[in-house]
């Protein structure tokens, strides 16, 4: 996570950011802290962690992810209540 460019909370570019480690980060601007996570989805049915995003919305206009190894679809609510991901 080396090309932090801009603040997620306010938009305030690179130059106003404090980058304390690889987790936490504070900026100058809005003066708030915040880290940048990449969190590990995994398929509920065989736990691969390559899925990627349908084209196609489910019926209720929720986005659905698609296992490439499995090729099972499910609705995102479905992979974030399975990975422990409060949205």
């Amino acid at each position: 996570m080396s090309d932090l460019n801009f603040c997620p909370n306010c938009d305030s570019p690179r130059h106003r950011i404090v980058r304390f480690n690889d987790k936490l980060n504070f900026c100058k601007v809005c003066n708030s802290f915040f880290n940048l996570d990449f969190l590990e989805i995994k398929c509920p049915r065989c736990n691969n962690l390559k899925v990627k995003a349908s084209d196609f919305p489910s019926p209720k206009g929720e986005l659905v992810f698609q296992c490439e190894k499995c090729k099972k679809m499910f609705p995102a609510s479905v992979f974030f209540k399975h990975n422990g991901v409060k949205v």
